[in-house]
This record gives structure tokens, C-alpha cells and sequence, in this order.
């Protein structure tokens, strides 16, 4: 039997209509009714079939077309901006900033001496570079505002599982990504900071393994007096040279590079009844030339002036007075009479780059006594010394240069004797 649906007869032998009801683009009901001026049944089905059964189904496909749509709208436009269809967003502006000018411009404003941004020289390489990465992997010329909270996190998941990085390493980067974009929101017009809420997630157990496994090993006291009075010949520069550049990282606790940076004027005579805020508040007001015929005067000490000023600084932005010890005096009369260059530099070979390549080339004569040792780790040992030999933690953190958190600390005045008495109980 065939079908006579959409087909009407409203009168008994009158002419037999099409009769269609639908949903408008309003939601509201619909009815399309009409004629087809005929009464015969036949004639009707071939009239319907040929000429609106067509467009009826076209038109149910496109209602089921729209029923999805309106179903999955919702997701389509939180998917669009994702750039998970291709990207979505108002028109792109050709002068809009890109995720390089701000690396550029970041990278300037954090190098610049005294700049709102500015950070230590060191930090600042290690900061460019790791914001360099995240340039080549999401794409220079990336607009700003395309860059959400989802890409650096997406970033963060990939340096983690496919890069292999530790969960330590990813949170510096994420770090330095926080600090490039809020550079962008004060200086750039971006409205928001995509890695502000970005965290790296770690368990105590981790934490405690991290510091674990980044401490240094401190030499012991023979492998101390080898590196500072043996040390294995090297084919690029002067035992010498090696010895007394260990000799004064042991006695002094200073770091790597503040011992390449050294020179003839920073070492100076210094009243012993001193307080050491007032030499630093007044330095000119304190210090004497020292010459090594005349000796040291009684009533003042030798000391080294570590310096912040210029191209020349410290990590934690400090300045301070390390006294000399008598066991380094010879080293420091030996580096005073070979001083040379503009700046009259102690260790002229390590001037140049801060110690990177004549440390490393020190470091393959000391790992020739243990291959654990290590240019840092005789800082440790400094302030191992000090603390077993009963030097209050005040005055170390004075003479080696960290940053002091007590408040007792901010209360204690130590003087230039203090210091000197310190220094000579590192064995």
C-alpha cells in the first residue's frame, strides 16, 4: 500500500492538499498547507514525490543540522579560541605586539643597571634563555593576545614529559615566564598574565630529594691543602695561578666570579673598631691604601672590599668587607704584585668573562684529586668552618654574603675585629 503521508483530502471527493508542519527559526509552530487541484489519489503521490518530497527532506536534514549546531554551539565557542579549530579572535592588527618584541624588549629592561626590572647579570642570562625557548617552541611571532594560561601551561606539561626536564627546573622557567609577562601587562598592554596560576606541583619527598642531590660535597682538609699547595699541572695557565685562586676561595668564602672580578683598589686597611654598616654606609670615610712594604698598621685589618657597582656584582646585590686572613696574605701580596691590566686585575686571566673559562679550566686540574670537588664547594667549606669553629651565624652571613632574615640579625653591629676573627678560625 503506498503512502499518502504529508497529503490531506479535507472534503470527500475535493482536491487532495499537501499539508506540512514545522518549527520556524522563531521556535514557533508552523503549518504549510496547499492545493494540488486534484482529487485523484495517484496524481497526488507523483505530484508530491516529484516536486516537494524533495524539499521536505532537505528541509528535515537541515532541521537536524540545526539541532546540532544549537547542541554543540556551547563547545564550539570554547574550543575556537583554543586555535583548536583553527583559531578564532577579533580581526589580527599587523601592528599588534608579538611574543618577540616583548622578549626583546623584556631582555633589555632587566639588563639595564638600576632599571625597575633589573636583575643580576647572571639571572638575567640564565632568565633570557629560558624565555628564548619558550619563543621557539610556541612561535615568535605569536600575537600577545593569543597567548593564554592553556599555552604556558601546555608548555610546562611538554618540558616535563617530553623534554624530560625536572619538576626544580620547570619551576624557574615558569618563573621567569611570570616575570616576562608582568613586563608585558605594566609596559605592553597585555590584560592579563597567562602564567599566573601556572604551578609546578612537587611533594615534600621531591623538595627534600632536590636539596638532597644540590649540595655540594666540601672538601676535606687534605684535599683543601692539595688543590691550595699541589695542584696538578694544567697545560693553559700557571699552577700559581690555580693555587692562589683556591686559596682565596677557602679563606674568603667568595664566589667564582667575585674573585675574577677582583682588583688592586678593593683591597684596602680598614680601622678593626669599625662597625661594618658604617664602612659600608662610608666607605671613603674608612678605608686606607695598603702597600704591602709598609705592612698592616696596628689597630686596622686587611681587607677585601666586595664590590656592586657597574659591570661588576654580586648575586644577592650586596655589598661587604671580607678581612684577610693571615694564611692568605702571601696569595694576596703574590696577586698584587702581578696585577695588571686598566683596572690592575688580581687574576687578569678570569677577568674577562667573570672566571667561566679559566674556571673550567681549574676545575679538570681539581677534579684530577676528587671528581666530586668543585669551585663552589669551597664556599661551603668556608662557612662549614666557621659554624664548627663556633662563628656566629650573624657574622658569617656577613662575611660570605647572604642575605640576613632575623630580626636579631638586623639588631647585631658587628665589627671589623669580628670579621678578622672569623676568618682566621678557617683552618
Amino acid at each position: 500500500m503506498e503512502s499518502n503521508k504529508y497529503l490531506w483530502q479535507p472534503r470527500r471527493d475535493g482536491p487532495i492538499h499537501i499539508r506540512i508542519s514545522y518549527n520556524g527559526a522563531d521556535g514557533k509552530r508552523t503549518h504549510f498547507c496547499r492545493s494540488l487541484r486534484t482529487s485523484h489519489w495517484p496524481t497526488a503521490r507523483k505530484i508530491r514525490d516529484a516536486e516537494f518530497l524533495p524539499l521536505i527532506l532537505d528541509a528535515n536534514k537541515a532541521k537536524a543540522q540545526l539541532e546540532l549546531i544549537l547542541e554543540l554551539y556551547p563547545k564550539l565557542v570554547e574550543q575556537l579560541p583554543r586555535g583548536v579549530h583553527g583559531g578564532w579572535g577579533p580581526d589580527r592588527d599587523p601592528d599588534a605586539p608579538t611574543l618577540d618584541a616583548l622578549c626583546q624588549r623584556w631582555g633589555e629592561a632587566i639588563s639595564a643597571p638600576r632599571g625597575n626590572y633589573a636583575m643580576a647579570e647572571r639571572s638575567a642570562k640564565r632568565y633570557r634563555t629560558i624565555v628564548g625557548e619558550f619563543a621557539t617552541h610556541v612561535g615568535a611571532k605569536t600575537l600577545l593576545t593569543d597567548i593564554t594560561r592553556d599555552t604556558v601551561s601546555t608548555y610546562r606539561d611538554d618540558r616535563l614529559q617530553t623534554y624530560g626536564r625536572s619538576k626544580k627546573t620547570v619551576d624557574l622557567e615558569v618563573t621567569a615566564l611570570r616575570s616576562m609577562f608582568r613586563y608585558g601587562v605594566d609596559r605592553m598592554g597585555m590584560e592579563e598574565n597567562p602564567a599566573d596560576g601556572v604551578m609546578v606541583q612537587r611533594t615534600k619527598a621531591e623538595r627534600n630529594r632536590e636539596t638532597r642531590v644540590s649540595r655540594r660535597r666540601v672538601p676535606t682538609h687534605d684535599e683543601a691543602d692539595r688543590v691550595c699547595t699541589a695542584f696538578p699541572a694544567i697545560r693553559a695557565y700557571p699552577v700559581e695561578d690555580c693555587q692562589d685562586y683556591a686559596l682565596f676561595a677557602r679563606y674568603t668564602g667568595l664566589r667564582q666570579g667575585e674573585i675574577a672580578q677582583l682588583q688592586a683598589d678593593d683591597v684596602v686597611l680598614l680601622s678593626g673598631n669599625a662597625f661594618l654598616d658604617g664602612v659600608l654606609q662610608n666607605p671613603a670615610q674608612h678605608q686606607q691604601t695598603y702597600r704591602p712594604v709598609d705592612g698592616v698598621p696596628k689597630g686596622t685589618e686587611l681587607c677585601i672590599y666586595v664590590k656592586d657597582a657597574g659591570d661588576r656584582g654580586t648575586k644577592t646585590g650586596l655589598e661587604r668587607v671580607v678581612p684577610v686572613a693571615d694564611k692568605l696574605l702571601p696569595a694576596l701580596n703574590r696577586r698584587l704584585g702581578v696585577a695588571s691590566g686598566k683596572d690592575r686585575q688580581l687574576f687578569p686571566a678570569a677577568a674577562a668573562d667573570r672566571g667561566a673559562i679559566f674556571g673550567r679550566a681549574w676545575l679538570k686540574g681539581v677534579k684530577k684529586i676528587h671528581a666530586e670537588l668543585t669551585m663552589h664547594g669551597f664556599r661551603h667549606y668556608a662557612a662549614s668552618e666557621m659554624e664548627n669553629n663556633g662563628v656566629s651565624r650573624t657574622v658569617a652571613s656577613a662575611i660570605l654574603g647572604h642575605v640576613e632574615n632575623s630580626v636579631h640579625g638586623g639588631y647585631v653591629h658587628a665589627t671589623i675585629t669580628a670579621l678578622r676573627e672569623a676568618v682566621e678560625k678557617i683552618w
